[in-house]
């Protein structure tokens, strides 16, 4: 006996609804005034945020302009998982552009932003996430890198990509993955000009420092390609 039309809305009622979107599978959420200010200005960057709360939370935004270049940057909060599998423990800045054709302005304009409140002594000075509407972002941001190789590891995105990734819950950890672990940070043949990649001798850089400014000398002794450049640039710094 074929059911009848109440038996079979019963039956359809019972089935669990399927995924129809990323905010179903979100875990991260959006935290704080100034984002649900930002996005009430900018609500259809809103799209742009939705795949990034499958492993972060949303801290902070604002609306960033220096002369001819303006951008949206947010604060991300990495998930558990996403501390877990990259190292990534404190928040990382995300920036969305409106720009299809990225001039080296607004990558000056992006550190200038880093190295100054709130974002200074926040957010991971090394790693950041960049949208833009520019289907060829990546190539850009990798001959970018090439002449600039001292810049942080900047994870380029797409708008069409995210759009085209609609529903994928592993889709920015995939992209992390792919662009985090394609640069050897390791493989720079050039002294350390800026803070950005130096780490782990700020005790001698101190020493130097004090030794400097009560007049004493100081000899500075190693092999080649152990860093007495890089630590001599940033005791001048």
């Amino acid at each position: 006996m074929a059911p009848t039309g109440s038996q079979h809305a019963q039956e359809s009622a019972s089935v669990a609804p399927s995924v129809t979107s990323m905010e179903d599978l979100a875990v991260g959420t959006i935290k704080g005034e100034s984002v649900a200010h930002h996005l009430f200005k900018f609500p259809k960057e809103r799209e742009i945020l939705v795949p990034f709360f499958t492993n972060f939370d949303v801290t902070w935004a604002t609306r960033h302009q220096v002369k001819n270049t303006a951008f949206s940057a947010y604060f991300l909060a990495p998930e558990q998982t996403i501390k877990d599998q990259f190292g990534i423990d404190t928040e990382v800045l995300l920036i969305v552009s409106d720009f299809t054709d990225l001039q080296p302005r607004a990558m000056q304009a992006i550190d200038v932003f880093l190295k100054t409140a709130p974002a200074l002594g926040r957010v991971d000075q090394t790693t950041i996430f960049l949208v833009s509407p520019d289907p060829k972002l990546r190539e850009w941001i990798a001959s970018y890198v090439a002449l600039n190789p001292q810049f942080r590891v900047t994870v380029a995105i797409s708008q069409g990509e995210i759009h085209a990734a609609k529903g994928d819950p592993w889709f920015i950890r995939s992209t992390i993955s792919e662009q985090l672990f394609s640069r050897d940070l390791f493989n720079d043949q050039l002294p350390l000009k800026t803070d950005t990649f130096f780490f782990g001798r700020d005790r001698i850089a101190a020493e130097f420092t004090a030794s400097i400014k009560l007049s004493q000398n100081r000899g500075l002794f190693g092999l080649r390609k152990t860093g007495k450049t890089s630590l001599l640039f940033k005791v001048r710094r």
